[in-house]
């Protein structure tokens, strides 16, 4: 009895109604972070500019009885390096009541690792949180990858009410070439912060 490996894809985890109507044509390149050139796909993510992050009074996830919003995206991102090409991350978040689902995929829509990524206030530094990763699956050899996971824990934490607990389960996999540029992360990190709260004014509409 032969086996069939299956390759998990962001497609396969949408489960509810595309939030973004899809187009055909690319949009025109804009600067996001230095040199970078980010191009998405999908209705206009304001992506030019400082990060729009407000603490409005609103909630910090999706009403635990409803179906959670969901955005999927992709970009091209231009490191500044003149000899670097660019490459095309798929991005997807989910706001479910209890926790918040983020997927980068530097790899053509594939996911090689989870990460669970907790934070809650410090009992010992006030206005400060304490911040726990651990590996769910794939790889737990790359310290990267938990790196990605604290620093978008710390930009949704930024758009949150202050002082309130967050579980982040990031789904990350990153190009070999190019997935280490530091202007790629800063980039992916700005990326996903705005999809953040996007998604957040969706889920309280």
């Amino acid at each position: 009895m032969s086996k069939q490996t299956e390759r998990l894809t962001l497609d396969d985890l949408v489960i509810t109604t595309k939030a973004t109507t899809d187009h055909a044509n690319e949009k025109r390149p804009d600067e996001l972070l230095g040199s970078n050139k980010v191009t998405g796909e999908g209705s206009g993510l304001p992506i030019e500019g400082s990060l729009p992050i407000a603490q409005a009074a609103t909630p910090a996830t999706a009403a635990s009885t409803s179906l959670p919003v969901t955005l999927t995206r992709s970009y091209r991102i231009t490191p500044s390096s003149d000899n670097e090409s660019s490459i095309v991350i798929k991005c997807l978040v989910q706001i479910f009541g209890d926790r918040v689902l983020m997927c980068i995929s530097q790899t053509n829509g594939r996911i090689g690792n989870y990460l669970l990524c907790q934070a809650e206030p410090s009992r010992v530094k006030p206005s400060t949180y304490d911040y726990e990763t651990s590996n769910l699956l794939g790889s737990r050899h790359d310290p990267l990858l938990s790196v990605y996971a604290k620093r978008i824990a710390e930009v949704v934490l930024d758009a949150m009410p202050p002082m309130q607990s967050l579980a982040l389960i990031l789904g990350i996999s990153l190009n070999k070439d190019t997935g280490r540029d530091p202007d790629v992360f800063r980039t992916t990190v700005d990326i996903m912060a705005k999809l953040y709260v996007e998604a957040l004014g969706q889920s309280v509409e």
